[in-house]
């Protein structure tokens, strides 16, 4: 199967559903990625304060937001005049499935900030 018809609003739901799930966890991870950029910079003001090696970069990776491809993807569908919409297999598996190009790293940069190495 190439290619469905779906329920234009139905699939709106699911995409904003979506959206919100992925904001939550980045909003999460973002909070917790500052705490720990914090305690990263204040142990290198410490360290220069006593002399040691001042380090100049932090290993810590920035939390992903992609807010902002939902945004359009569910803008373009309400600017559409249709009832249904036709998705690929490709488009099906991102919009609906919530499988994004970005999803692997996404989730283990996030995993990392909300219940991995650097959670609180």
């Amino acid at each position: 199967m190439d290619e469905i018809k779906v329920d234009k609003a139905e699939l709106i739901t699911t995409l904003k559903k979506n959206r919100k799930r992925h904001r939550k966890l980045f909003l999460r991870a973002l909070e917790v990625y500052r705490i720990r950029m914090i305690e990263e910079f204040e142990r290198a003001l410490d360290e220069a304060k006593n002399g040691d090696p001042i380090r100049r970069a932090f290993h810590l990776p920035e939390p992903e937001d992609h807010t902002d491809e939902f945004d359009t993807v569910i803008q373009m569908l309400e600017w559409d005049k249709g009832k249904t919409v036709e998705l690929s297999h490709r488009e099906f598996r991102t919009y609906v499935q919530n499988e994004w190009g970005w999803a692997q790293s996404f989730g283990a940069n996030t995993e990392a900030y909300t219940s991995g190495k650097w959670s609180l």
